[in-house]
């Protein structure tokens, strides 16, 4: 999955993001400790869930009262934050979909 996102905002964007062993999440390999990317996961009653985040134009505020996977609030970083064109996100879904998808190709084949 995450692989998708990397792949979509590479495209879309011309980022290249990097992942870091400490801190789950997707970070910009220009500047590591700017993190533009969250993932979460969560395990409650033999269920589990899961979701990422790309931050595309993000009011930061309500960031200021949490440590995003251990680290300062104003390490979050976002699309509209580093001067790109945010509107391109229809582009990024689109493709992050695309991605998404032939990489859950193969699972949907599995016979149970």
């Amino acid at each position: 999955m995450l692989q998708s996102v990397i792949d979509s905002a590479r495209v879309t964007w011309g980022l290249n993001l990097i992942t870091d062993s400490d801190s789950p999440g997707l970070y910009l390999e220009s500047n590591p400790s700017k993190k533009i990317c969250s993932i979460g996961v969560n395990f409650k009653s033999f269920f589990t869930s899961h979701g990422v985040a790309f931050n595309l134009n993000n009011d930061f505020t309500a960031f200021r009262c949490i440590n995003p996977c251990g680290r300062n609030w104003t390490d979050m970083t976002s699309v509209e934050k580093l001067g790109l064109d945010f509107t391109k996100r229809n582009q990024f879904i689109s493709l992050m979909k695309t991605n998404l998808g032939s990489f859950l190709e193969p699972i949907s084949k599995l016979t149970l």
